[in-house]
């Protein structure tokens, strides 16, 4: 399980990068579109590309550093990547075969390996002598 959280947060890497690139596409299409950029639909939308390079940026970050906290940040991330292609395929009736089908056998795979427990962080736990209170 550990080799796919590795591969799953180098994927997450790649996931942060386009991300940025989108909010940086955005942001140039902003200043060319002087008010269509201001609809509340179009505002949500280009403030979530930054939110997403967030989280996939982190949960590469602590997936490459072995942190804890990596297994909360999976979820996020693996969350994300069932959502988007989902809502692509209900509202703008994409085929699931295509990139939205990969990007949603990616989140769930994703959940799956995030949401495990891991053997090795439990056998610590569990190895730990307890403290006595008095």
């Amino acid at each position: 399980m550990r080799d796919i959280r590795k591969f799953l947060g180098w994927a997450f890497l790649i996931a942060s990068l386009v991300s940025i690139c989108l909010t940086i596409l955005s942001i140039e299409r902003g200043i060319q579109m002087h008010y269509d950029f201001l609809r509340p639909r179009i505002l949500l939308l280009e403030a979530a590309f930054p939110v997403m390079a967030v989280i996939f940026g982190m949960t590469w970050w602590t997936v490459w550093r072995d942190k804890p906290s990596a297994r909360g940040w999976g979820a996020a991330a693996s969350s994300i990547q069932i959502l988007l292609p989902l809502c692509m395929i209900i509202f703008r009736s994409y085929s699931i075969l295509g990139c939205q089908g990969v990007g949603l056998a990616l989140g769930v795979v994703g959940l799956i390996a995030f949401s495990w427990p891991d053997k090795s962080q439990t056998a610590t736990d569990d190895s730990e002598p307890e403290s006595d209170p008095s």
